[in-house]
């Protein structure tokens, strides 16, 4: 695979990135606003790549969808979700 690391908004990266060969974009902007306008503009220019966004709050999940991305991750939601199953089935260990 072939990675390329930085701030999307920025000119050099976008051109590095190459996007009418990608197949997946993942962005980690915390911004909701930056992040569908990236999304609008690559799904209006490359329809076919995947894109895997970073929502900062769960509202922000639809409005992410409706925009053109393919999958919302919401890693604060995920976390909870994770400590909720440890503490559930007493797998946190607590230390003073």
């Amino acid at each position: 695979y072939n990675v390329v690391f930085g701030d999307i908004t920025e000119t050099d990266v976008m051109n590095e990135a190459n996007l009418s060969t990608a197949k997946t974009i993942v962005s980690t902007l915390p911004n909701l606003e930056d992040n569908v306008i990236l999304i609008q503009s690559i799904k209006r220019n490359h329809p076919e790549v995947q894109i895997i966004v970073n929502a900062e709050r769960r509202e922000h999940r639809q409005a992410l969808l409706d925009a053109g991305a393919d999958m919302v991750i919401a890693p604060f939601e995920l976390a909870g979700q994770m400590l909720s199953r440890l503490v559930a089935h007493d797998e946190l260990e607590i230390r003073d």
